[in-house]
C-alpha cells in the first residue's frame, strides 16, 4: 500500500509537533558536536550511527534520555528490517548498566544509512536512472523505515510515532500515522547544527503522549500483580478441551464455560520474551473494561492503513479469555462500525456470528497526516504566496468535505510550491517521490471484543466438516440478509473472512454432550442493504452473487489436505 509524504518546512514542523515555550539553550561558541562527521558522505552506516550515537550523548542533546544501540528487532514480524545498524533514544530511567536495552523500550528511533545520491525517498529531485536502479534502492530505503514503524507501531501501542532519519550528511525528522508520514527538509547537520541539536532539545522535552503513545495502553512490567497474572492464565490446566470432535465424557466438562486448549496455547504463545505487555482499555456504554494481552495473534502487514491486530486477551473482570481486535478504521461518519452491526445481528438474533461485549472508538485518537496533505494542496492550488498553511486542527471542517469517503485513496493533486521548502536547501524542479502517492483518509483508533476464538477454515479435518462449516455460513448470510430487523450483506466473502468454532451440543433431554465444529463469520465488511423497493433486484443479486462465492471457497479449498470422517488420514 502507498504511503503519501506530506513535507512541511522546518519552523512549521517544531510549531506544530514541537512546540515547547523554552528555547534551546544553544551551544558555545565555536562549537560542533558534530565536526567528526565532515566527511559522513564517505562512511558506512555503522561508522555514522557511532558517531551521531557519541556526539548527542556526549553533549547531552537530548534531556533525560540517551541514543543506544540495540539488539535486532524480531524477524518474524517484518522481513524488510535488515542489517542497517539498529539506534534510538531510551529514557535514562530504563537504561541497565551494562548489555543492550530492550528495543521495545525505546521512544524514538533512528534510521541510519550510506549516502547514495538519490537515495533518499523523499527526495523529491529528478535523477538519471536509465535501468531503474536508483527507484529500486529509494523503494527499498522506504521499505526499511517504513517496516520499523510498523513493527513499533504493533509492539507499543502507538497513535504516532516520530523517527530520526539519517542518509550520510544529511538528517530528516519524520512523524508517522496509519495514514501516511510527514517530514522535514533534508537538512545538513555538519553545516546547519544547530537545527538538529534543537531537533533532538525538543524531543527531550516531550513526555509520552506527546510522543505518540497511547495513554489508554498501560505497560505492563515484569514485577506487576498483572504480568504473574497473565504468566499463571497461560499455564495448562487439566481441564482444558481438546477441539477435535467427538462424544464427550459429562468428566470433561467440570469447568464451565470450557477452556479449549487451543486457545490457551495461543495466550501462552502471545507473553513471548521479547514482546511487551499491556492492559488496553475499551469502552463499554458509560464505562471502560480492561483487558491484558501480549504479542498480536494476527497482525497485518504495513504501517499504513486499517493496521488490525487480534488478540487472544484476558478479561479483568471475568477471568475468561476473549477476541480482541485493534484496528484504525475509516472515520466516515456514514460507516456503522462493525460492533454496532453486530449487536444489531446479535439483537436480531442471527446465529453464528461472533457475540458482541463491548466496542467503541479510543479516546477520540485520530490520524492527522491527510488533513495536513489537504490543506497544503488547497493552499498551494488557491494561493502559493499567501504565507503557509494554517494547522489542521483549526480547518477540520473546510477539511471534512473535501477528504475522500470512508478513507479511501485520493486523485492525485499538484504538489506543494517551493514556498514549502527553506531557503537553506537548494531549489529542485519537483517531481512525484516514491513514497509520495495520495493518502489515506483520516482513520479512527477502535477496538472491539467478542467473547468467541476461532479458527482458520484451513484448520478443517476432513472434506464434510468443510462442507458443513461453509454450510452453516450460508445460512448465517441468509438470516443477515433477509431478517427485517437487520438486511446486511458482508460484501468480502472470503476463505479467510471464515473461521471455526468448537461448540458443545447436547440432545433434546440436554445429555449425550457432542463437541462440533460450525462457522463463525467474521463481520469485516457487513454492509447494510437498502430498504428501497426500487433497488429490491439489484439486492436479490447481489444475495445471490454472494451465495455463489461460498461455493468458489470450497473450489479454493485443499478437500484433501484434511482427516477422512472416519479419523484416519486421507491420501494425497
Amino acid at each position: 500500500m502507498a504511503t503519501s509524504a506530506v513535507h512541511l518546512t522546518t519552523e512549521e514542523f517544531r510549531q506544530e509537533f514541537l512546540s515547547h515555550p523554552g528555547d534551546f539553550p544553544g551551544l558555545p561558541a565555536g562549537s560542533n558536536p558534530f565536526f567528526a562527521l565532515q566527511t559522513a558522505n564517505e562512511m558506512e552506516g555503522s561508522d555514522i550511527a557511532e558517531l551521531i550515537v557519541a556526539a548527542v550523548n556526549d553533549y547531552g542533546l537530548v534531556p533525560g534520555s540517551k541514543i543506544l544501540a540495540h539488539d535486532p528487532y524480531p524477524s518474524s514480524i517484518s522481513d524488510k528490517v535488515v542489517r542497517e545498524p539498529f539506534a534510538a533514544f531510551f529514557p535514562t530511567r530504563s537504561v541497565s548498566t551494562g548489555g543492550h536495552p530492550l528495543w521495545f523500550d525505546q521512544t524514538v528511533p533512528i534510521h541510519v544509512q550510506p549516502y547514495r545520491r538519490g537515495v533518499d525517498p523523499f527526495d523529491d529531485a529528478e535523477y538519471i536512472d536509465e535501468y531503474g536502479t536508483l527507484i529500486r534502492s529509494r523503494k527499498q530505503a522506504f521499505d526499511r523505515i517504513s517496516a520499523v514503524a510498523d513493527i513499533l507501531f504493533a509492539a507499543q501501542q502507538r497513535v504516532f510515532l516520530f523517527m530520526l532519519f539519517i542518509i550520510g550528511r544529511r538528517f530528516r525528522v519524520l512523524r508517522w500515522d496509519r495514514a501516511g508520514v510527514v517530514t522535514t527538509p533534508d537538512t545538513d547537520y555538519y553545516e546547519h547544527p544547530h537545527l538538529l541539536c534543537d531537533m533532538l532539545w525538543r524531543i527531550g522535552q516531550l513526555d509520552v503522549d506527546a510522543l505518540g503513545f497511547d495513554p489508554s495502553a498501560t505497560r505492563i512490567r515484569s514485577g506487576d500483580i498483572d504480568f504473574a497474572r497473565m504468566d499463571f492464565a497461560g499455564l495448562k490446566a487439566e481441564t482444558d478441551l481438546d477441539y477435535a470432535e467427538r462424544r464427550l465424557r459429562e468428566s470433561e466438562l467440570d469447568v464451565l464455560p470450557p477452556v479449549f486448549a487451543y486457545v490457551r496455547t495461543l495466550f501462552r504463545t502471545s507473553l513471548a520474551a521479547d514482546w511487551p505487555r499491556f492492559r488496553l482499555q475499551v469502552s463499554d456504554g458509560d464505562r471502560t473494561r480492561s483487558y491484558l494481552v501480549g504479542k498480536p495473534t494476527f497482525l497485518a502487514a504495513d504501517v499504513t492503513g486499517r493496521g488490525t491486530r487480534g488478540y487472544v486477551a484476558y478479561d479483568c473482570e471475568t477471568g475468561r479469555f476473549v477476541w480482541l481486535k485493534d484496528v484504525w478504521r475509516a472515520s466516515c461518519k456514514i460507516a456503522e462500525t462493525e460492533g454496532q452491526i453486530l449487536r444489531k445481528l446479535n439483537a436480531a438474533g442471527v446465529q453464528r456470528v461472533p457475540t458482541l461485549i463491548c466496542e467503541g472508538d479510543v479516546r477520540d485518537q485520530i490520524t492527522i497526516t491527510a488533513d495536513w496533505w489537504q490543506l497544503i494542496h488547497a493552499h498551494s492550488s488557491a494561493s502559493p504566496a499567501s504565507g503557509p498553511p494554517s494547522p489542521p486542527s483549526s480547518s477540520s471542517a473546510a477539511l471534512a468535505g473535501a477528504a475522500s469517503p470512508c478513507g479511501g485513496k485520493r486523485k492525485t493533486m499538484a504538489d506543494p510550491p517551493d514556498a514549502n521548502t527553506t531557503s537553506r536547501h537548494r531549489k529542485r524542479r519537483r517531481r512525484e517521490p516514491i513514497a509520495s502517492d495520495c493518502p489515506l483518509g483520516p482513520h479512527k483508533h477502535y477496538r472491539i471484543v467478542v467473547q468467541e476464538m476461532c479458527m482458520p477454515l484451513k484448520h478443517f479435518q476432513y472434506g464434510r466438516q468443510l462442507l458443513a462449516v461453509v454450510s452453516d455460513c450460508v445460512v448465517a448470510h441468509h438470516q443477515a440478509a433477509t431478517n427485517p430487523e437487520t438486511r446486511i450483506l458482508h460484501c468480502d466473502i472470503s476463505g479467510g473472512n471464515i473461521l471455526i468454532y468448537p461448540k458443545i451440543k447436547r440432545d433434546q433431554g440436554g445429555n449425550n454432550p457432542l463437541l462440533i465444529h460450525q462457522q463463525n463469520c467474521i463481520s469485516i465488511g457487513l454492509r447494510r442493504a437498502s430498504r428501497c423497493s426500487k433497488i429490491c433486484c439489484q439486492i436479490s443479486a447481489m444475495h445471490s452473487v454472494e451465495h455463489a462465492e461460498f461455493f468458489l471457497i470450497l473450489l479454493g479449498t485443499n478437500f484433501w489436505g484434511g482427516k477422512d470422517a472416519r479419523g484416519g488420514v486421507r491420501a494425497r
